[in-house]
Protein backbone atom coordinates (compact mmCIF):
# COMPACT_ATOMS: atom_id res chain seq x y z
CA UNK A 1 0.00 0.00 0.00
CA UNK A 2 1.16 3.58 -1.03
CA UNK A 3 0.65 6.53 1.59
CA UNK A 4 1.18 10.12 0.18
CA UNK A 5 2.52 12.83 2.48
CA UNK A 6 1.57 16.52 1.63
CA UNK A 7 4.07 19.15 3.47
CA UNK A 8 4.23 22.92 2.95
CA UNK A 9 7.94 23.85 2.85
CA UNK A 10 9.53 25.66 6.05
CA UNK A 11 6.38 24.39 8.09
CA UNK A 12 5.65 22.23 10.63
CA UNK A 13 1.96 21.12 8.57
CA UNK A 14 1.70 17.71 7.12
CA UNK A 15 -1.26 15.43 6.44
CA UNK A 16 -0.98 12.03 5.00
CA UNK A 17 -3.50 10.86 2.20
CA UNK A 18 -4.51 7.10 1.40
CA UNK A 19 -4.58 8.13 -2.83
CA UNK A 20 -3.29 11.05 -5.18
CA UNK A 21 -6.68 12.14 -5.63
CA UNK A 22 -7.28 12.75 -2.21
CA UNK A 23 -3.99 14.50 -2.23
CA UNK A 24 -5.61 16.65 -5.25
CA UNK A 25 -8.99 16.99 -3.56
CA UNK A 26 -7.14 18.72 -0.36
CA UNK A 27 -5.03 20.69 -2.72
CA UNK A 28 -7.92 22.46 -4.42
CA UNK A 29 -9.32 23.12 -0.77
CA UNK A 30 -6.08 24.74 0.50
CA UNK A 31 -6.07 26.52 -2.49
CA UNK A 32 -9.38 27.92 -2.57
CA UNK A 33 -9.56 28.84 1.19
CA UNK A 34 -5.59 30.18 1.89
CA UNK A 35 -4.77 31.37 -1.74
CA UNK A 36 -6.19 32.60 -5.01
CA UNK A 37 -7.35 29.79 -6.46
CA UNK A 38 -5.87 29.84 -9.71
CA UNK A 39 -4.53 27.08 -11.64
CA UNK A 40 -1.43 25.36 -10.41
CA UNK A 41 0.72 22.51 -11.32
CA UNK A 42 2.63 20.07 -10.50
CA UNK A 43 6.45 19.90 -10.57
CA UNK A 44 9.06 16.56 -10.57
CA UNK A 45 12.32 15.96 -10.68
CA UNK A 46 11.87 13.61 -13.56
CA UNK A 47 10.59 15.86 -16.11
CA UNK A 48 7.29 13.74 -17.83
CA UNK A 49 8.25 10.46 -16.35
CA UNK A 50 6.57 9.16 -12.88
CA UNK A 51 7.89 11.47 -9.91
CA UNK A 52 9.18 9.97 -6.77
CA UNK A 53 9.07 13.39 -5.52
CA UNK A 54 6.25 16.50 -6.61
CA UNK A 55 5.85 19.27 -5.75
CA UNK A 56 2.61 22.00 -5.93
CA UNK A 57 3.26 26.41 -6.21
CA UNK A 58 -0.14 27.87 -5.04
CA UNK A 59 0.19 32.01 -4.94
CA UNK A 60 -1.59 34.63 -3.60
CA UNK A 61 -1.15 38.47 -3.23
CA UNK A 62 0.01 39.94 -0.44
CA UNK A 63 0.19 43.67 -0.31
CA UNK A 64 0.01 43.95 -3.95
CA UNK A 65 2.66 41.16 -4.64
CA UNK A 66 2.20 37.89 -5.90
CA UNK A 67 3.86 35.31 -2.95
CA UNK A 68 4.47 31.71 -3.80
CA UNK A 69 4.09 28.96 -1.51
CA UNK A 70 5.70 25.27 -2.13
CA UNK A 71 3.94 22.36 -1.04
CA UNK A 72 5.87 18.66 -1.48
CA UNK A 73 4.08 15.37 -2.16
CA UNK A 74 6.15 12.50 -1.42
CA UNK A 75 4.59 8.74 -1.77
CA UNK A 76 6.06 5.74 0.31
CA UNK A 77 5.73 2.70 0.54
CA UNK A 78 3.99 1.52 3.78
CA UNK A 79 5.63 -1.35 3.88
CA UNK A 80 9.35 -0.62 2.93
CA UNK A 81 9.18 2.87 3.87
CA UNK A 82 10.93 4.03 0.79
CA UNK A 83 9.73 6.58 -1.77
CA UNK A 84 7.88 5.09 -4.42
CA UNK A 85 6.86 6.39 -7.87
CA UNK A 86 3.37 8.26 -7.46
Amino acid sequence: MKIYLLSKENSAFLETHKTFEHVLTRVKQINKTHFDNNHFNFFGANGDKPYTIDSICLTREVDKKETYTLFFIRCIDSNTGELCEL
